[in-house]
């Protein structure tokens, strides 16, 4: 079950910062809400390090590299200014949402 936009504190906070369509889609993904049309239905990071998604229209797409999205992930949480506890929630929210192959540590 998807939730409505804005549904947690978190999801407030990060809202707030100004990114690419593709950013608040996977971010929205990552918070299980849809930021954006088309919205992500599910999202992968392969064992040889490439993030696939599905879009709500159904086509997978490569999207870049595992390195590119953790460092892009970072910098948007420091952007939001997440705390500690914020950012554990985020990294918690990411193992249980995103199919990753390539390092199943999550993202800190």
């Amino acid at each position: 079950m998807v939730k409505k936009v804005g549904s947690t504190k978190l999801s407030r906070k990060l809202m707030k910062v100004r990114a690419s369509g593709k950013m608040m889609a996977i971010i929205g993904y990552v918070l299980n809400e849809k930021w954006t049309d088309p919205y992500l239905l599910s999202m992968a990071v392969t064992s040889d390090g490439g993030v696939v998604v599905v879009p709500s229209y159904g086509h997978d797409e490569f999207i870049g590299s595992s390195e590119d999205l953790r460092r892009n992930l970072g910098g948007f949480a420091s952007t939001a200014g997440l705390t500690r506890e914020e950012m554990f929630e985020f990294n918690r929210l990411y193992v249980n949402r995103v199919d990753d192959w390539e390092s199943r540590l999550g993202l800190i």
